[in-house]
């Protein structure tokens, strides 16, 4: 045997570096796409041979599980009650690579007292301490600024703004950078144009929307991508199996392909 073949050898018999990043998907209002690409975004990465863990944290409207063509009896609700532990409401390899923790729907939070932000730091407290064991740990955070969407985008390594050309969308976008970086200033916040017909006019509804940011938050923003509008999406959720694993070359599934490499770049730029 080579040196080199000794010391490729060596190399691969060592452990993997973890990149052991916690990233939040968020939106300023819903129906954007967001949770389909939460999936898709967890689902390549997975597949790319990343270590990932997907957490449905939209507080009462859980759906990712669905998507997934799967049922859990459990949830992270078990976890923050003490009804739990954490390695009993993670669902392992739902996709080769992927965990998955399923949210709770039906349960108002008005009357839910536990569900409110003592409950999400808890829930973060214990996601900081896994996340060393993924590569990614990635959360679908639900619409709107509840507290505990709050507590989930500013406990995150990472946020990725999801928006769409829709004008209600970079309003409610807006709404949401300001409260996120009002609380943690610090904040590392990337966009992604969802449901665009084109490239033209995905960067303009992203030059839309930092212009107002530069001006009145004073935050530059970086374009991580942009998604098309692509009728292969919804048919792909029908049947429940990930875009990005079903037709990797589909304009939807090498889009995302893009926005996953965009984070990754990013995020080694600014260690």
């Amino acid at each position: 045997m080579t040196i080199s073949q000794l010391e490729g050898l060596r190399n691969a018999l060592q452990p993997k570096t973890r990149k052991a990043m916690s990233i939040a998907i968020g939106s300023g209002k819903g129906g954007v796409g967001k949770s389909s690409f939460a999936l898709s975004l967890s689902a390549y990465w997975s597949k790319a041979g990343d270590s990932v863990l997907l957490l449905d944290v939209d507080p009462g409207l859980a759906d990712l599980n669905i998507f997934l063509g799967i049922n859990p009896d459990t949830h992270w609700g078990h976890f923050v009650q003490g009804d739990r532990s954490f390695a009993e409401v993670t669902l392992k390899q739902v996709l080769p690579g992927m965990d998955f923790i399923h949210g709770f729907s039906g349960i108002s939070l008005a009357n839910a007292g536990w569900m409110q932000g003592e409950a999400a730091h808890k829930l973060m407290d214990e996601v900081a301490v896994q996340k060393a064991s993924y590569d990614f740990s990635v959360l679908d955070v639900g619409a709107g600024l509840s507290e505990p969407n709050l507590v989930f985008l500013t406990e995150v390594d990472f946020v990725v703004l999801v928006i769409s050309p829709e004008l209600t969308s970079l309003a409610d976008a807006y709404g949401t950078l300001k409260t996120v970086l009002l609380r943690k200033n610090t904040q590392r916040i990337g966009i992604v144009v969802n449901q665009a017909e084109t490239v033209e006019q995905a960067r303009m509804v992203y030059l839309n929307l930092v212009k107002i940011a530069a001006q009145f938050l004073g935050v530059k923003l970086p374009l991580l991508g942009w998604l098309p509008r692509d009728p292969q999406v919804p048919r792909s959720l029908a049947r429940q199996k990930p875009l990005v694993l079903e037709s990797p070359d589909a304009p939807y599934s090498q889009a995302v392909s893009n926005v996953a490499k965009s984070i990754e770049t990013l995020l080694k730029m600014e260690e």
